[in-house]
């Protein structure tokens, strides 16, 4: 009922303003048309970055106030009509090149921030584990298996798949299974 009322109301208002355009003479609407910015029209880089920046004088960040995602980053279109992370075209303009596999990491953890002394360089990896609060941190943060036994060099066993994969295991725990597994299949002989 409620979807219905939406579109309803949306109809309403796109009439609204087709009538609104068609009200207007010829004369009037070439000036409207001329007062609204074009997109042809290009500012310097540096000039189209402080247009869309705020300093904000407490904690130093340069806050991003043009157009976000909905994530809370910040992107700006540049001339080729690419669309990039607005921390990253700060960074690589004030700063240097962001070596290839490398991400920028927020030390002040302000995602519209973007003052490239608040911004360093890390791998996606380092990243994820000091950042997130996903199952990747977690895991790698633990210190003990879900028995106890601690992951330390005599204890911990690593691999790596074939995609790339990295992971551990505990080999108290593992030595366990596998007598388990003995058993089992001594009895089913």
């Amino acid at each position: 009922m409620t979807a219905l009322l939406v579109t309803a109301r949306r109809q309403r208002e796109r009439a609204g303003k087709l009538a609104y355009w068609a009200s207007l003479d010829q004369r009037q609407r070439s000036e409207r048309n001329r007062r609204l910015p074009t997109a042809r029209v290009r500012m310097p880089l540096e000039e189209r970055l402080w247009h869309d920046i705020e300093p904000e004088p407490n904690s130093g960040c340069w806050l991003w106030i043009g157009a976000q995602r909905n994530n809370g980053y910040g992107y700006l279109r540049l001339e080729n009509g690419r669309t990039m992370a607005a921390h990253r075209i700060s960074y690589m303009h004030w700063r240097e090149s962001i070596p290839f596999g490398l991400v920028l990491d927020h030390k002040c953890r302000v995602r519209s921030c973007v003052n490239p002394q608040h911004l360093r360089v890390v791998t996606r990896r380092q990243n994820v584990l000091e950042n997130s609060r996903g199952i990747t941190a977690t895991l790698a943060s633990e210190i003990a298996c879900k028995r106890g036994h601690l992951f330390d060099a005599r204890n911990t066993y690593r691999w790596i798949r074939a995609n790339g994969w990295e992971g551990r295991g505990c080999r108290a725990c593992g030595n366990w299974r596998a007598k388990q597994y003995r058993a089992h299949q001594s009895l089913a002989k």
